[in-house]
């Protein structure tokens, strides 16, 4: 047998309170006169945190349920005005003090001669506390911006900015709801605009943030500015283009003001190391010229000894002359040129002496370089004058390595004579040990060892203060 859903019959008390019952928003019923709670659905008491028999009979003024008793206010006004209203924000106080905040429309009717408010309240308190972080959010992010010493932005590339803060403003002279609507090739100059759009076009295919150094005109002069640009996706799956910039043209005058200054200062060490090292040769080639013209042995191997050390200084300044770097000394090129120079003053014809070199590329600073070169000239010196007087030929092996970190070990050796085993390295008698010994244990603070080993054997260990 077919329906007619047009015969239908509905008790409509049941069908009432079935809705009542089970909508998912709080549903009131309440005399218009003095505000008393006729009923409430569950979700009411539920959002509330009143139990029913708490709230019957009760009225909103004497729980104080009011966060603002002029909203009550407002309510009857509306519904005497219109006899409803509809999507009004209000805001209640539950039981337990938190605050729930409502959407609520309302209608005044008539029952049996008294009005009644029936009202239909859906909870929005978490969206309402969402906005209200958002709004927080959006006024800590203003008042950084508005505060940050530099311009910031947020554009639409090729067209339009979306955000600008106050310095970008006073940077264009120009006031938010104006500067916005106007795209970027009204006020921005052709140069600069295509310098822009490639530098935006770049950050959306890197998407990466990425910083650029730029030069803008000004009534002043030109600007250096650094701009920081980065990629903000937006949920149509269109691109934004966010940034940074900061005026360092101080900061950009004052590093090449350094930068000239220190080329300056380069260039007076450089000429300072150049003179030291002509003005050591004219001294080392006076006492040459001195000794030449003495027939005594003494004043001339004095002399020649002299010479070695005033080369020994001399090479280091002439080497710092040669590079840009004027704190270091390569070691390896040092110990290669004080040999050769040796070599060269005790050269003793019919005698082969042969060397060979295992040094690694260590820097020293002159602090250290000169008093090394020193014990090294010292000790080649001695192996020319003394390791092969009996024999025609020699071999000199020099080696230098880091060891520990922070330490390298220089070892000379020859296969010569050898050394006394009598030889007292705590107090030795010849001027060349005590120097030797002087310089490596008090003025580098390292260690020194003397053995024979098919000749002899010099082995240093020190602290160093290069690379």
């Amino acid at each position: 047998m077919k329906v007619n859903k047009h015969s239908l019959k509905f008790p409509s008390e049941k069908l009432y309170q079935s809705l009542f019952r089970i909508a998912p928003s709080m549903i009131s019923l309440s005399r218009f006169e003095d505000g008393e709670l006729i009923e409430v659905n569950d979700v009411y008491c539920k959002l509330s945190g009143y139990t029913r028999e708490e709230l019957i009979n009760q009225t909103t003024v004497s729980l104080n349920m009011w966060e603002n008793l002029e909203d009550r206010n407002k309510i009857k006004a509306l519904l005497l005005k219109d006899g409803s209203y509809s999507n009004l924000e209000i805001s209640f106080r539950r039981k337990d003090g938190s605050i729930l905040h409502g959407l609520q429309s309302a209608e005044l009717t008539e029952i049996e001669n008294e009005r009644f408010i029936i009202a239909v309240t859906l909870d929005i308190t978490k969206r309402k506390e969402t906005e209200n972080a958002l709004q927080e959010s959006e006024k800590l992010f203003r008042l950084f911006m508005e505060n940050f010493p530099g311009v910031a932005f947020i554009s639409e590339p090729g067209d339009h900015l979306v955000y600008g803060n106050k310095a970008l403003l006073d940077f264009y002279g120009d006031t938010e709801k104006e500067l916005f609507k106007r795209k970027y090739e009204e006020y921005v100059p052709a140069p600069l605009f295509k310098r822009a759009m490639e530098q935006d076009s770049l950050v959306i295919l890197a998407d990466k943030a990425i910083d650029f150094e730029d030069t803008t005109p000004g009534s002043a002069g030109e600007r250096k500015w650094l701009t920081y640009k980065f990629p903000i996706h937006q949920q149509d799956n269109s691109v934004l283009v966010g940034g940074f910039g900061l005026d360092i043209t101080g900061r950009k005058e004052t590093e090449d003001a350094l930068v000239q200054s220190l080329s300056e200062k380069e260039n007076l060490l450089q000429e300072l190391h150049h003179r030291v090292k002509n003005n050591l040769q004219i001294i080392a080639g006076l006492i040459d010229a001195t000794s030449i013209g003495s027939d005594k042995r003494h004043t001339q191997e004095f002399a020649k000894n002299l010479s070695c050390k005033i080369e020994a200084m001399s090479l280091v300044h002439g080497q710092l002359y040669n590079r840009q770097n004027l704190s270091y000394v390569l070691i390896k090129k040092y110990i290669h040129q004080l040999y050769d120079f040796v070599f060269r003053l005790y050269y003793s014809p019919g005698k082969k002496v042969d060397v060979e070199f295992k040094i690694e590329g260590i820097e020293l600073t002159l602090k250290s370089a000169v008093p090394l070169g020193l014990v090294v000239n010292e000790i080649l010196s001695n192996i020319f004058k003394h390791a092969f007087t009996q024999q025609d030929t020699g071999k000199i092996c020099i080696s230098l390595k880091k060891t520990d970190p922070g330490r390298i070990q220089l070892q000379i050796s020859d296969n010569g004579s050898g050394i006394s085993d009598d030889i007292d390295l705590e107090c030795p008698s010849t001027t060349g040990l005590k120097l030797i010994r002087g310089i490596i244990l008090e003025q580098l603070q390292g260690t020194l060892e003397i053995f024979n080993d098919n000749g002899t054997v010099f082995r240093i260990e020190l602290a160093v203060d290069g690379g």
